[in-house]
């Protein structure tokens, strides 16, 4: 599989870079961890000094962000002359996923120690993120998936699995036709 990153471009102030996109000679299935790329757009919309809001005061401000990433990427894809496919791939719902409840069991039966000693920088794990502040952040996922669907374009989540395992599935089972490209960190 080829992983391409938005990264590898070169980025204008002021604007989405524009990806590198590499054709081939069979058609290429371009898979997105979106629950990776949204979270990224969110965590940038939080130092606007304006938060993007819709006339309801939802909030809307990764979702903007997250969309112009896409937009850059699919303008790329589209020119592929051998055809290209977009998936986009979400996490189930934190407290659903498999991981979730592992570690929850896992925490359960262990000493303060013991986990201290495992996770001993706090951040290397996400589940010891501080969830309020991140509090807005299933709403902009809902609204995600939902215009990237309205757009008629594949956007999934399935409890009790995360995104990366909606990634592999995919991989897997259109790899053998196809190329895969996966777009995430």
């Amino acid at each position: 599989f080829n992983s391409v990153s938005e990264d590898s471009a070169p980025k204008q102030k002021g604007s989405v870079a524009a990806p590198v996109v590499e054709f081939r000679n069979k058609p290429t299935l371009h898979v997105f961890d979106a629950s990776n790329w949204l979270c990224r757009a969110y965590f940038v919309s939080q130092n606007q000094p304006r938060k993007l809001t819709a006339l309801d005061g939802t909030p809307t401000g990764a979702v903007y962000i997250f969309m112009n990433m896409i937009e850059a990427m699919l303008t790329q894809i589209k020119k592929d002359p051998k055809g290209a496919y977009a998936a986009f791939c979400f996490d189930g719902r934190s407290n659903s996923t498999r991981r979730y409840r592992a570690i929850q069991n896992w925490n359960a039966e262990q000493t303060p120690d013991v986990i201290k000693s495992v996770f001993q920088k706090s951040s290397a794990y996400q589940g010891n993120r501080d969830r309020t502040k991140t509090a807005d952040l299933p709403i902009q996922m809902d609204l995600a998936q939902e215009i990237l669907e309205a757009y008629g374009l594949w956007a999934r989540r399935k409890s009790p699995y995360e995104a990366d395992d909606i990634i592999g599935t995919l991989a897997y089972r259109f790899g053998v036709k196809n190329f895969v490209d996966i777009y995430t960190r």
